[in-house]
């Protein structure tokens, strides 16, 4: 399932029809591209579909159901987030440290709204988050929260809903949407893979 979410650009929620043993079991997977050059991440992408179709027989469609939902959205004005400077090709991240007050600082750099989202569904276990806040591009922020506010090491660190708040401009707001899923038709059985692949993208 982890190559699913990453050959899709979809969190594991958003995979529908996924068998048991697609959570559990592990694969060690050998594969080279066949193009020159390293790939950009959209050609990664379609290399893992390829194999996922080629060495788990994985048939699938994408279509869209409504969830339950946090969406973002920008609260008043304008956001407390700075436009990135980095290479529009080189990848998003954020760096850990221990918040200075308590809690975790998360240090994002060339993050778009969209990856935001997508890094948020990772502490608020609930309920998906999809970025409604209409920003394009990508931006530069930390965010000090703390997981559990009770904790004995959070400090004064917030919670997250009130950290996107305060720190960055931003809102959680629960809602209804209709999200974009990936609906698995076919695969192949556990027994029938290995435990090892090998295959040309």
């Amino acid at each position: 399932v982890d190559l699913v979410e990453y050959a899709y650009g979809l969190p594991e929620q958003q995979v529908l029809g996924a068998p048991d043993w697609a959570k559990q079991a592990r694969y060690d997977i050998a594969a080279e591209p066949d193009t020159e050059g390293q790939p950009s991440d959209e050609q990664r992408q379609h290399m893992y579909q390829k194999l996922l179709a080629d060495r788990f027989k994985l048939a699938a469609h994408r279509d869209k159901q409504e969830f339950s939902v946090y969406a973002l959205i920008v609260e008043n004005g304008e956001p407390k987030l700075t436009k990135s400077n980095a290479d529009p090709q080189s990848r998003s991240g954020s760096f850990y440290n221990q918040g200075p007050h308590g809690g975790s600082l998360l240090t994002f750099f060339g993050e778009s709204m969209a990856d935001f989202a997508s890094s948020l569904m990772g502490v608020v276990k609930d309920r998906l988050v999809v970025d409604q806040t209409g920003l394009q591009g990508r931006f530069d922020f930390p965010l000090t929260f703390a997981l559990d506010p009770l904790a004995a090491d959070a400090g004064a660190a917030p919670d997250i809903f009130q950290a996107v708040q305060k720190q960055l401009g931003l809102k959680l707001e629960p809602t209804k949407a209709r999200v974009e899923v990936l609906v698995i038709d076919h695969r192949s059985e556990e027994r029938r893979v290995g435990k090892e692949c090998r295959s040309r993208w």
